[in-house]
C-alpha cells in the first residue's frame, strides 16, 4: 500500500467507514493473505496483502 490510497473493499466486502475496516482486518486476519481493492492515482486496482501484528 502507498499514502493517498482508498481501500474500497476487503476480499470482495465493501468498506464504508472506519469500523468497517476494523471488523474486516481483526486479529483473525493475522498472517492471512487478504485481496483488497484500492483507489490508487484516481483508478480502482486489487492488490494483495498479507496483515502482521503491529509492533513497536
Amino acid at each position: 500500500m502507498r499514502v493517498g490510497d482508498v481501500i474500497l473493499a476487503i476480499d470482495g466486502h465493501p468498506i464504508d467507514g472506519v469500523d468497517a475496516l476494523h471488523r474486516l482486518l481483526g486479529v483473525d486476519r493475522v498472517g492471512v493473505a487478504t485481496a483488497l481493492r484500492l483507489l490508487r492515482d484516481g483508478g480502482a486496482r486489487e492488490v494483495s496483502v498479507t496483515p502482521r501484528e503491529r509492533t513497536g
